[in-house]
């Protein structure tokens, strides 16, 4: 009897240590992470925010401590020790994608990145830092060896297994149900609460309706060349900074200079995949994180190449990216190209690939000029870009080593970018003079500004706010000015059928950049489901985070940069208000989804 207790006890000891290390491992990384955004180290706030990871390790030790009473001594020394290797490998990952998007990392997008593995093998050569995952398994297996010594003596009190159970389930509950009870409070009274917002109109997706070309005129059609650039905030090109700063963009600038420039345009989703949607099928994509958009009938919109075909237009997309991440070839394909080209079928033998999706921009040079001389029909022509994508690699030169080299690396890419295009569109130009030119980013970059980076979960005006541009013959787009007002993707459809002089019925969300005023306001969603929600309505813009932080507000006429947020001038019942708003905007977007999803039976 003597014996088997000393053998539990020396098993509870060693789960203990083990279980230990996790937690110190979780909170030392919490610190430096803290250390290296604020320079200050704050164990406290080390401590605080591992809350949700230490009660995560404790609730998994007590599961190990049951199910191993019932496993012989071979469990606890071999697989015990390498289920906390893993863990603790997760932890020093986890820490790491912080580091670079500024986000924690939860379960959907761990799912994402194991199915979308093949295409983001590159990941870990530009964006791991295997220092640190050496350290992690260096401590682990430090803990391990001390846990081993530690099994052969003592004896523990049955009554600490309950409180370490309690104390772990008691973390996990509190820090978990905390963010969503406040979410169904806040979405609950904000069914029954227009507030001030009821004076502005829905722009439902739910009256979608298919255009279709009614007459096509009897003169020569329009060419449309569409440059999509990747990760291009609207402030990477000089036309959108304030007079006398430094531009990386002198070729864009000076076509800008003679085009319609739309000062304040906005992204649908901030995400590539679903911008794709926005720009060329003039509604919004499905506000998930999966890409929908790639399956089977994944787009039941009839988009700018299909109404374009009927009125007698060829089409392809081109990008410089691999062709089967996020299925791109099938969205391609739902959109309604006629062909496209990606990554794998580029010349890799002359042309740098860089980082891990991309591939050096000219590669794309020669065979668009070939295709564009193919053929004497009218043409749309859409590329996309990524040198600009992250890890914002130039030809020639290795990515960057730091995460603090990241925006002097991005700025590079882009003037590359810039390099790239005026070797290409005045090809284009020379050989198709009837040709315009739309020119939009697919969504910006963030570089901690708001201590997030990247894209995927920022919904500030870094993120959301793309450049967008005309450039053509005066005759097709008028003279050179710049468009005041909200501006969004989904007007290219709109905007480009009308300039094609094809006579056209249909509804779709967007309006004419070159007829309208603007909008009354614009939304902008994060790419992860439910997860961030972005509005502006004349100078005031709200983000919205489905109750896991409360509502911001900014004034962007006096804080431009989003620094002030001054929501607790606001009474609740109107924050309130305003996320009753956002959401009914977004229900009506899913429920366009489940409607066509219904009628054709997926």
């Amino acid at each position: 009897m003597g014996t088997e207790i000393e053998i539990e006890a020396g098993r509870l000891r060693a789960l203990l240590w083990q279980g230990g290390s996790l937690a110190a491992l979780a909170i030392a990384f919490r610190a430096f992470e803290i250390a290296i955004t604020s320079g200050e180290l704050e164990f406290g706030r080390a401590v605080f925010t591992s809350l949700s990871v230490l009660g995560l390790i404790l609730v998994g030790e007590c599961a190990v401590l049951f199910f191993g009473r019932f496993c012989n001594d071979r469990f606890w020394s071999r697989v015990l020790p390498a289920l906390h290797v893993v863990a603790g490998l997760a932890i020093a990952a986890e820490s790491r994608y912080f580091q670079v998007t500024g986000t924690r990392m939860d379960l959907e997008i761990a799912a994402y990145s194991i199915r979308n593995a093949s295409s983001l093998g590159g990941v870990a050569a530009v964006g791991l830092d295997w220092t640190m995952f050496w350290s992690a398994l260096l401590a682990i297996l430090v803990v391990i060896l001390a846990a081993r010594l530690a099994r052969r003596a003592g004896r523990v009190r049955p009554r600490t297994v309950l409180q370490l159970a309690f104390t772990g389930l008691g973390v996990v509950l509190f820090v978990g149900a905390v963010p969503s009870a406040q979410g169904m409070n806040r979405q609950a009274v904000g069914s029954f609460l227009g507030g001030a917002w009821a004076d502005l109109r829905i722009r439902s997706q739910t009256d979608y309706e298919h255009p279709k070309v009614e007459a096509v005129p009897d003169g020569r059609l329009p060419n449309f060349l569409v440059v999509i650039m990747e990760s291009t905030r609207a402030d990477a090109l000089g036309t959108y900074r304030e007079s006398g700063d430094r531009s990386d963009t002198p070729y864009l600038d000076s076509l800008a200079s003679r085009g319609v420039v739309a000062d304040l345009a906005y992204t649908v989703v901030t995400h590539t995949s679903k911008a794709l949607v926005g720009i060329m099928c003039g509604a919004f994509p499905r506000l998930q994180t999966e890409i929908g958009e790639g399956e089977e009938k994944g787009i039941p919109m009839a988009c700018l190449p299909k109404v374009l075909r009927d009125a007698g237009y060829r089409s392809r997309f081109m990008q410089t990216a691999v062709g089967d991440f996020e299925h791109r070839r099938s969205v391609v394909a739902n959109i309604g190209f006629d062909d496209w080209v990606t990554r794998d079928e580029l010349d890799g033998s002359r042309f740098e690939s860089l980082g891990y999706l991309g591939m050096d921009e000219r590669a794309l040079v020669e065979p668009a000029l070939e295709w564009v001389r193919s053929s004497e029909k009218p043409f749309l022509l859409t590329i996309l870009t990524s040198g600009t994508h992250h890890p914002y690699q130039v030809p020639g030169q290795p990515p960057p080593e730091s995460i603090e080299e990241h925006p002097a690396h991005y700025a590079k890419a882009v003037e590359y970018m810039d390099n790239v295009l005026e070797d290409f569109i005045p090809k284009v130009l020379r050989d198709r003079p009837d040709t315009i030119v739309i020119l939009v980013g697919d969504h910006g970059e963030a570089f901690d500004a708001h201590a997030e980076k990247g894209h995927n979960l920022v919904p500030y005006e870094d993120v959301t706010r793309v450049p967008l541009i005309l450039a053509g013959p005066e005759s097709r787009i008028g003279t050179a000015r710049r468009l005041s007002g909200l501006r969004h993707q989904i007007d290219i459809v709109p905007t480009a059928l009308n300039l094609s002089g094809i006579r056209w019925n249909g509804n779709i969300p967007g309006q004419d950049l070159l007829a309208s005023e603007g909008h009354e306001y614009v939304m902008s969603s994060c790419w992860q489901t439910r997860r961030c929600l972005a509005l502006r309505v004349g100078d005031m813009k709200y983000v919205y985070r489905y109750g896991r932080g409360g509502t911001e507000v900014y004034d962007l006429s006096s804080d431009p940069n989003e620094q002030r947020n001054i929501s607790s001038m606001y009474p609740n019942a109107v924050l309130v208000g305003i996320e009753a708003f956002m959401l009914e905007e977004r229900n009506g977007i899913d429920q366009y989804y489940f409607a066509a999803d219904r009628n054709r039976g997926r």
